[in-house]
């Protein structure tokens, strides 16, 4: 807890700002309520020189702010924790998301369509895009790099009576700004959340998430091409049935878990090459080495027996994730 120079109290129980980006200072003078009119007169002349194109030097302004324009420490956190980067923000394709293709789809037509011709959708209300979309489903299945949005399971979980008093004031806080951007047919705002806990989730605030998306294990055909993917980088003698052997037998796999096998797969090689050998050993000399390894003849077990072996030494065990079904009896329909 502290104080601006008006005495203005700030801490824990206030709700947080939303991070902005570095490129609109305008906003994000707007979003900072707890500051004097003269010290957002020094923030908006330490920002003048802070450009989207330029990279953002979070240390600098803390010092200019600090230095410069004799703002307290403690308001200059409060500042800084605001702002998000320009750098900070990964630039994702849909193609870069494999195995989800209804996902895609759904995003495709609900939300990028109206966005691109708002006009076409505003005309007719059934038409009307969603503003609130909730992706949920068991991790590792790329909700994440889909919505590049923070979970929200941990801020607007289920309010009970043991919530802490600034918890339930936050939760409260935003559900009224959400059913404040839910009323404004003009603002094109959209609330992007991913969870792996839709259950448990404020029921209030599941209901303003008109569109829920579930996204699953890949099924047979994707995690074939989640494997192509992962193994186009990685030197292999797999051909096409061995990639289709290992994904029928890894069914329910999320694709993180496919990743984890690809790179366990990757550490075998090393298990065979004299310790001596590795210091001084090229990356290409790595499969060459294997090759020469007494070992090697047991190269012609199969993919499936290779990664039966393993797990049961519990070498590189990976554990198959149980699907939880709370997650579909109820979600959808909620």
């Amino acid at each position: 807890m502290g104080e601006t120079r008006s005495g203005k109290r700030y801490g824990a129980g206030d709700p947080p700002s939303k991070k902005l980006h570095t490129g609109d200072k305008a906003a994000a003078l707007e979003k900072l309520p707890k500051l004097t009119a003269g010290e957002k007169k020094k923030l908006a002349r330490a920002m003048e020189d802070i450009s989207p194109a330029k990279k953002f030097n979070r240390d600098a302004l803390r010092k200019k702010l600090m230095v410069k324009h004799h703002m307290e420490e403690t308001v200059v956190n409060s500042i800084l924790s605001t702002i998000l980067p320009n750098s900070a923000i990964a630039h994702v394709r849909f193609d870069d998301v494999i195995g989800q293709d209804e996902a895609v789809k759904s995003l495709r037509e609900r939300v990028v369509y109206p966005a691109l011709n708002p006009g076409l959708f505003k005309c007719q209300k059934v038409l009307k895009p969603p503003r609130g979309v909730l992706m949920f489903g068991p991790t590792g299945n790329g909700k994440t790099l889909l919505a590049k949005a923070y979970e929200i399971d941990a801020m607007l979980s289920q309010r009970t009576s043991a919530d802490r008093e600034d918890t339930r004031r936050f939760k409260n806080e935003f559900l009224v700004h959400f059913d404040g951007m839910l009323c404004s047919t003009e603002d094109r705002v959209l609330i992007l959340g991913a969870t792996n806990l839709p259950q448990c989730i404020d029921s209030a605030a599941l209901r303003r998430f008109d569109l829920r998306i579930f996204m699953g294990p890949p099924d047979l055909n994707a995690r074939i091409k989640i494997l192509e993917t992962i193994l186009k980088d990685l030197k292999n003698n797999f051909n096409r049935e061995d990639i289709r052997t290992v994904a029928k037998i890894t069914d329910n796999f999320s694709a993180s878990d496919l990743g984890t096998i690809a790179r366990n797969a990757a550490w075998l090689p090393l298990g065979t090459v004299a310790q001596h050998l590795i210091a001084t050993l090229r990356p290409d000399e790595l499969q060459q080495e294997k090759q020469r390894s007494p070992s090697s003849h047991k190269r012609d077990e199969g993919p499936k027996e290779g990664i039966k072996k393993r797990d049961d030494h519990g070498a590189a065990s990976v554990r198959v994730p149980a699907l939880d079904m709370i997650m579909t009896s109820g979600i959808l329909r909620e």
